[in-house]
Parts: C-alpha cells; structure tokens; sequence
C-alpha cells in the first residue's frame, strides 16, 4: 500500500527536517499532535516498504505535518514553498478518498478532519474546508464530546451557564490522566470547533455545526493545556484572547439568534437589543486593549507569533463588521459610534499585516496565513473604502487612501506568488481604481500633494486621465468650501474590474453612491467563490 504514495522531495534528509521544524516550534504553534516525533521522523524509511501498512490516518497527519514545517523553515524560497506546499497538499486529497471509506468514529479520524480543515482553509478551499468542519463535529459528537461535561446528555448551554459551571466531570476518572483528557478535549472544543464553527457562520456565510443547547463543555483548565504542549508566553496569549472573542461570538449569536425579546415587529434589534450588541463591540476592544495585542505585535520578533498577534485583530475587525453590517438591526443602523469602532479596528488591521512586513517576514512566510488573511482581512478593505467615500475631511480620506493603497501592494506581492489571491487582489485593486476615479474631482486641488503617491504606486495607464463624465455624482461630498461632487466614470474601469462588479451583480455607480451595502455584497461574492482547487477533490464528505 505505501508504495503508491510519492514522497515530496528525494532527499529523506529534508523530509525530516521538515518534520523536525512542525516539532521545534510546537510550543509557538500550540500543536497537540496525536502522534509522537518519533514515530513521524521514522515514516519516510518505512513507506515503501511493502512488508509495512501505514494507516492512511498516520500518512495524511504525516503529509500535513511535512507541510506545515515546511512553511516554516527559513531555508526555502517562496517559489519552492508553494510547489511543495501544493504538492503535499494534493497528496493529502488523494489520500482523504481512502480515508472516507473507512469508520472514522475514533480520535485519529477527528485529528484527521482537524487538520485537513485547516489544511484547506490555508488553501483558500473554503468549501472544502466546511465540509471537512462539518466531519469533525459529527465525529466529535459521536465521541461523546459535545457533552463531555454532563453526567446526563441534556442539550442546555448557554454564555452564562459555562461561565458559572465547575471544570469537574464524573463521567471520567478523577486521576491526572483523567483531568488532562477531558482537558485536552475541552481544547478540541473551544480552540477548534467553536472558534471554526464561528468563522464559518459570521466571517464565511456557512451555517453553524454546533446549535447552542446541543452541548455541554466547560471552558478549558490552561494551567493543564500549559502542560500539554509546553507553549510559549505570546502562545498562552493568542490561545487566551482566542477563547475571549469566540464567548464574545457565542454571546452575539445568542442575541441574534436566541433573543426575541430584543428585537421589534419588524424583525429588528430594538433599543435594548442595540444596547446589548454595542456592548458586545466594546466588549472586542476591552479584550484587545487589556492583553496588550496591539503593543505585543509591536514587540514581538519571532514571525510565527506576530502572525498569531496579526490574526487576532484581523478577526476582530471581521467581527465588528460582521456585527454592524450582515444584520438587519435597522434602517438607521449602525450609529456614529459605532462606525468609529469599525474604523479604527479596519486602521489596526492594515497596521498589522504592515508589521509582518517590517519585520523582514517575505510571502512565503506568510503562505500558512493565506486563508486568514482572506478571510479576516477582507472586510477591513470595505470598510476603509467606504470610510473614503463618505469623509467628511479630506485628512481622513487620504490617511485611510494611504492605508488601502499600501495593503494593495502587499496583496499584489503575495498575490504574485499564490494564484489563489488573485480574486482578493482584484477586489481590492477594484475599490483603489474606483476611488482613485472618484477623488480626482472629489478633493481639493491642495490635496493632491496628499493622495499622488498612492495613485503613483498603482501603476494606472494615462488613459484614465481622460476628462470624466458629469452624469454621476457622489451621494455624500466632502463638506470643504473648495470641494465639489466627484463624477465617477465607471466606462474607465479596466475590463476585469467591470467582470468582478458583473458577477457580484452590481454597477459601480451602485458602489459609488451605497458603498457599505454594496461593498458586503462585493465581499460574500469574495469569500463564497468555488474552491481554486476544487479540480483535485472527487470525494464527498458527509454534509
């Protein structure tokens, strides 16, 4: 059996420095492995063999491990990381079409459907991600998981129920073995299936794998989990502030979902319901601002752990977008301040991809985050879109221009070295070229000084210098005495950006004028395209 599966490169010695480098930094990863290093180092001597059958489960975590530690060896350029990234990864969905076939009832099978969800999110395979998502909850429920804190099945959990209940369970044995098992699968629970199943309702437009009153899990001893995987401080942090924002989520969903009381005739949040979601959005900025996210981002220097700093607040920014924009709350929603949050949350997010860069991190480095940085990332870009068109002063705008030109290089450079990004680099060179149309009437000649080097850095043909159309104007101009209504000529956008506008059903004059709106739609058109390598999977999964 092992002798049809290809190893990724000739040289044994460079597979097990791949596999030593995934164990190095397991205490920066928080890694819970299910298969010791020292069996994994020994496959690449043994998978030929024929007297030797690998279990599938063992070749698919060992494929991945290869690739993660892959990723992260200093030693390899980004060419070479995304050749043998895709390599392994297409051997690893070769190997899952075995792997479906066989009872995965049992804890190898939900490492399984763990990492390979993982896997395909890093991919950009969002689709095939969820249905793999959707593979480790039933898994986990029939592993008993979902109540692994409940002597008595009964689905009853709610945010204030797992705050007040006691991390002791009597369905396992009171020694440390027993603690740290049920330990180590409350981790499962919070760290990958909640915080998964929230990324894919409120970031991804899925449905939701876990309903609330399905469960009964109580949050995770991390004096235990300390143990389990020997992380590092900045570690501790991430998995810490983590768990924060996905009770953050759980309360939202809650309110959205589970609160009729707060919500009028019409279907909308009412007064207290407002009141209960504007502390929700308080609540991400308290958590942010008492472990010190953004400071330990500036601070820290090993790449692995400022990414882990750089996704917490790109999730959060997606968080408070999700919250104010994907919910009819009402017709006046959202309010003043509440737009600021946004704002300032769409500033840390750029700031924060600007910090990778600045220490020394190349595309390459970054290929592990891919899935986040679309993911997360994305609805930060329409929100400073948006930010630009309706600004009220012209130094708002061309400090949020500067912000979204540069994350427009960024993109381009790693869109460049992964196909993959291509659409998001669409999107935002979309956005870029309509604003570039729209503020060259828009602002005040003094501003031009401001705004000229970002227009430089797109690289536009001279031919979008023509003079504009005056039947299209802004429906909020910028309230300057030298100011007047910005013509849009969408006739000038170049054809692939008429093409992505096309698909997502809109017009750029519909842009223009409702840029918020429009933008969400632009957005979910982004994060619900098919999967780029959905050609390599003929396997289904049980969804």
């Amino acid at each position: 059996m092992g002798a049809k599966y290809v190893i990724w490169d000739p040289s044994i010695e460079k597979e097990l420095t791949a596999g030593q480098a995934l164990y190095d930094n397991q205490s920066t990863l928080g890694l819970l492995l299910p298969i010791s290093k020292e069996f994994m180092l020994t496959i690449p001597s043994i998978i030929d063999n024929p007297y030797i059958q690998v279990d599938v489960r063992v070749l698919i975590l060992y494929h991945g491990a290869l690739n993660q530690g892959m990723l992260l060896s200093p030693d390899l350029s980004p060419s070479d990381k995304k050749e043998y990234s895709l390599f392994l990864y297409r051997t690893t969905l070769r190997l899952m079409e075995e792997w479906q076939l066989q009872d995965q009832a049992n804890e190898l099978s939900l490492h399984v459907a763990f990492w390979m969800s993982h896997e395909a999110y890093s991919q950009l395979d969002f689709d095939l991600s969820y249905r793999l998502h959707v593979c480790a909850c039933e898994i986990a429920r029939d592993l008993g998981i979902l109540q692994l804190d409940s002597e008595n099945p009964v689905p009853s959990s709610t945010s204030s129920e797992i705050f007040s209940r006691s991390p002791d369970n009597l369905r396992w044995p009171e020694d440390d073995m027993g603690k740290i098992h049920r330990d180590i699968h409350r981790i499962y629970f919070w760290h990958i299936l909640i915080t998964n199943d929230y990324s894919f309702q409120n970031h991804l437009y899925r449905l939701g794998s876990i309903d609330a009153g399905t469960w009964k899990v109580g949050l995770p001893d991390f004096s235990s989990s300390l143990s389990l995987s020997n992380i590092n401080r900045d570690t501790e942090v991430y998995f810490q502030v983590s768990l924060r924002i996905s009770l953050i989520e759980m309360k939202y969903s809650e309110l959205v979902h589970g609160s009729p009381s707060c919500r009028s005739a019409g279907g909308f949040l009412d007064d207290a319901g407002h009141v209960k979601l504007r502390q929700l959005l308080l609540e991400i900025a308290t958590v942010l601002s008492e472990w010190q996210v953004e400071q330990l981002l500036m601070q820290v220097t090993s790449k692995i752990n400022a990414g882990f700093y750089a996704i917490l607040i790109w999730r959060t920014t997606s968080m408070i977008n999700s919250f104010l924009r994907t919910q009819p709350y009402s017709s006046k929603w959202p309010i003043e301040q509440d737009t600021i949050l946004e704002h300032e949350a769409a500033h840390r997010s750029v700031k924060a991809l600007q910090r990778l860069f600045a220490l020394h991190v190349n595309e390459g480095d970054l290929f592990w985050m891919f899935g986040h940085l679309k993911c997360f990332f994305t609805p930060a870009l329409g929100v400073l879109f948006g930010s630009i068109l309706a600004s009220t002063t012209e130094e708002t705008a061309a400090s949020d221009l500067s912000l979204l030109s540069r994350a427009q290089s960024i993109i381009s450079s790693c869109a460049n070295k992964r196909q993959e990004l291509k659409s998001l680099e669409l999107y935002i060179g979309t956005l870029n070229h309509l604003l570039r149309l729209a503020l060259r009437r828009g602002f005040p000649s003094r501003l031009q000084p401001l705004t000229q080097p970002y227009w430089e850095e797109q690289r536009y043909n001279d031919r979008f210098c023509q003079s504009l159309r005056r039947d299209q104007y802004r429906s909020k101009p910028f309230e300057s005495g030298n100011s007047s209504p910005g013509p849009l000529a969408p006739d000038l956008l170049h054809e692939d950006e008429i093409g992505l506008l096309h698909r997502c059903g809109i017009t750029a004059t519909e842009l223009y004028h409702d840029p918020y709106r429009e933008v969400l739609i632009m957005q979910k058109m982004l994060l619900t395209e098919p999967d780029p390598h959905r050609q390599w999977w003929a396997f289904e999964t049980q969804t």
